[in-house]
């Protein structure tokens, strides 16, 4: 699933009206008309806040709203943007503060989009993944023979006393197979002490760091 790591905002003029823009991260409908709530408030000079999110499940929410401008030239813009970056548990809101000079319209529709656009250009997007947290214990003669191997693995931690503890993460598809290439090259010495699965971000250089 692809979706954002953290908030982002922009701003867009056109004719005197101000667009005030922020994309966000949510993991409810509760939680997205929470933010939604807070930045109405967070901008109290605006006539409308537009908004749209959509948030993974089985279905899928996709919800949008134009906040009292014209039937499709909010919400319905934010939304396209979304579903046009494949972006879920995402939210995207626009508080316009009214300029004096009316835009139309076809106006409203892109200059709602563009407020959009430039709030999704500050953020930053990684995937989400299933993946494991597995620790082997091993002998220092074991670890040492090991170690071209572990290099290759995300290691978040190895502890030193009368063993070696090493803790990894690994994406789920590969846990199974990446655990007994570490098995064979260790001789079948490696003891798995635990493992844990949870979602994980999949940054831009393939490492993982876990949902906060």
């Amino acid at each position: 699933m692809r979706t954002l790591r953290e908030t982002a905002n922009g701003r867009y003029e056109e004719k005197k009206s101000v667009f005030l823009s922020r994309v966000l991260p949510v993991r409810s409908e509760e939680e997205a008309r929470a933010k939604i709530a807070d930045y109405r408030k967070e901008n109290k000079g605006a006539r409308h806040t537009v908004f749209a999110y959509i948030i993974d499940g089985t279905p899928v929410i996709e919800r949008m709203s134009d906040d009292g401008e014209p039937q499709g030239t909010g919400g319905l813009p934010l939304l396209s943007l979304l579903q046009g970056r494949e972006l879920k548990n995402v939210c995207l809101m626009v508080s316009r503060i009214f300029g004096g000079i009316l835009l139309g319209v076809g106006g409203l529709s892109r200059a709602y989009k563009k407020a959009g656009e430039e709030a999704l250009a500050q953020a930053l997007f990684w995937q989400t993944t299933c993946a494991v947290e597995v620790t082997a214990r091993l002998a220092y003669d074991i670890h040492a023979k090991l170690r071209p191997l572990l290099s290759t693995c995300q290691v978040v931690d190895e502890a030193f006393s009368d063993e070696v503890r090493v803790t990894l993460w690994i994406e789920q598809t590969k846990a199974a197979e990446r655990m007994e290439e570490l098995q064979s090259a260790a001789m079948g010495r490696l003891i798995w002490e635990k493992q844990h699965s949870a979602v994980f971000y999949r940054r831009s250089d393939g490492l993982l760091e876990p949902l906060e």
